[in-house]
């Protein structure tokens, strides 16, 4: 995917943001049905891209350059459901099992760092390491570490350790064949329970 399409994608991706707010203002049931009732329809929309020819036809016209090469079937396949997709479902599971301010963190590390690590990687990206590039994962790094810092009390080491082994995660998700989106939400809220 080219700069401009990653850019879309990316764009996308930080327009999730009143996710978080929507989060902070609605308790844990609400926000519950929300995300479920976004799931169960983004799961909806998936099922007939990759069943219906016609359907699928036009869903690639309209979104086709922000679509990813592994995520286009032409029968339903589990493995082919859209970053979408595990992005809401990244988050309506961090709703369910983490304390709400560990699920909003959590949520903007996979928003904020994740984008800074594509558009960083695809921009200026050139040391390959683990099919991604290292200064993407320096920008996730950073931009984690960051996060961290101005949004939980913890030490500047537990800071440290766990922007690291976040990055090692989203850097070998594709390896172990996680989304990212539940990888990263997944590791910093574990981290962040164990560190708080």
């Amino acid at each position: 995917m080219d700069i401009k399409n990653e850019l879309i994608r990316k764009t996308l991706h930080l327009s999730s943001l009143w996710m978080i707010v929507a989060i902070y203002f609605l308790d844990q049931n609400m926000a519950i049905i929300l995300f479920s009732a976004m799931l169960i329809l983004l799961f909806i929309v998936e099922y007939i891209r990759m069943t219906n020819d016609y359907m699928g036809k036009i869903i690639l016209k309209y979104c086709g350059n922000i679509i990813r090469a592994h995520e286009r079937a032409d029968k339903f396949n589990i493995m082919a459901l859209s970053g979408s997709f595990y992005f809401v479902l990244a988050i309506l599971l961090s709703v369910i099992f983490l304390p709400k301010n560990i699920a909003m963190i959590s949520i903007a590390v996979m928003i904020f760092s994740d984008t800074m690590a594509a558009l960083v990687g695809k921009q200026i990206g050139k040391i390959k390491i683990i099919g991604k590039t290292l200064e993407g994962s320096i920008a996730f790094f950073i931009t984690t570490l960051l996060i961290l810092y101005f949004a939980i009390s913890i030490n500047i080491y537990q800071i440290l350790l766990i922007s690291f082994l976040v990055t090692l995660v989203e850097l070998i998700s594709n390896k172990i064949k996680i989304d990212d989106n539940l990888s990263i939400t997944a590791s910093t809220g574990s981290l962040l329970l164990i560190f708080t």
